[in-house]
């Protein structure tokens, strides 16, 4: 929200057009809210007009209401250790992306890093995403957590290694 107009002058009559988002379209200083969910700045013409005995005055002010960038970190997941892992999405022109923790990523000012994860049995690992567009400096965040199992550990052997046809091996 924004406070726009000025101060209170003693016998005028203030009337703001269009009232759209406003506290008060008589108030001299009122406060507008206004959203904004599209992709582009959205602004809006504010006409206030004063009455002082029957003499008339008008100005205005634009407001404008820049759109917040999306975040989305991805679905959480469940992986075994070791594995490799894509988070995030593909990106957009002007956003600037920054992830952390930075462990493990390959990059973590891209929109889709690669997370490389340790082999830590029951270890969670959760990374938060910021972007914002170079734009507007509007900032919004998302996170993702992800679980990581641990990697069975086996191993495999022959006694003897090497044998003749038809011999068997443990």
């Amino acid at each position: 929200s924004a406070t726009i107009g000025g101060v209170t002058q003693g016998n005028y009559v203030y009337n703001w057009s269009p009232a759209t988002g406003l506290s008060s379209a008589s108030s001299s200083n009122p406060t507008v809210t206004l959203t904004n969910a599209g992709t582009s700045p959205v602004t809006t013409t504010y006409i206030l007009t004063t009455d002082l005995f029957g003499c008339l005055d008008a100005d205005t002010v634009d407001v404008t209401v820049k759109p917040n960038p999306l975040s989305e970190a991805g679905s959480n997941s469940t992986v075994c250790g070791g594995d490799t892992l894509q988070i995030g999405t593909s990106g957009t022109a002007g956003y600037l992306y920054n992830w952390t923790p930075v462990t493990g990523l390959n990059l973590s000012t891209i929109s889709n890093p690669l997370v490389v994860l340790p082999n830590n049995t029951g270890s969670v690992a959760t990374y938060t995403y910021y972007v914002s567009t170079e734009l507007n400096g509007c900032f919004t965040n998302d996170s993702i957590t992800i679980t990581v199992n641990p990697q069975p550990l086996i191993s495999a052997s022959a006694t003897p290694s090497s044998l003749c046809a038809g011999d068997n091996t443990t």
